[in-house]
């Protein structure tokens, strides 16, 4: 919970960064109504942005760990869409990967994929309401005839009903 309002606290703080920044960077400031009194001058003050500052709980260490978290995040997202692109079945996951190539389809390497596919193109029908491509419907066909799995299998692992995996 503790680590809750921190985090609360530090998008507050942002946030008034953020508007202290946009303050300073606008090129005509404000003129107050001429009805309003006048306020006294300040253009001593605020002469130069670097004089401008905020109050905030942030710490060096607490930037730090946060840029820490964020670096992790990164790459953890960058490991997840490579596992989340390796359990697709489109022509760039089988594009860098000559073990799925050869264990999916029989075929040595991508290249003869693509010229095997290349070649049965033009009798592949796909519509505007198609939900697999040419190629995941050309691959759909290959598991089935390499591997023998059932349709219902291939309609999980393509995400379409099991009459669209029967049709293909």
């Amino acid at each position: 919970m503790e680590l809750k309002e921190d985090q609360q606290r530090q998008s507050e703080c942002a946030e008034a960064l953020l508007d202290l920044l946009q303050t300073t960077e606008s090129p005509e400031p404000t003129q107050p109504p001429s009805d309003s009194p006048q306020p006294e001058d300040t253009s001593g003050i605020l002469n130069d942005q670097q004089d401008a500052g905020c109050q905030t709980d942030l710490t060096m260490e607490g930037i730090e760990r946060m840029e820490d978290v964020l670096r992790q995040n990164t790459t953890e997202l960058g490991d997840l869409r490579t596992k989340a692109l390796d359990t697709k079945f489109n022509q760039e996951s089988f594009e860098n990967n000559e073990e799925k190539t050869k264990f999916y389809t029989g075929l040595p390497n991508f290249l003869v994929l693509l010229q095997v596919f290349q070649l049965c193109e033009p009798y592949i029908t796909c519509g505007p309401m198609s939900v697999l491509s040419k190629f995941e419907q050309f691959i759909l066909v290959l598991l089935r005839l390499r591997l023998n799995l059932p349709l219902k299998d291939l309609a999980f692992r393509f995400n379409i009903s099991l009459s669209t995996a029967s049709r293909i």
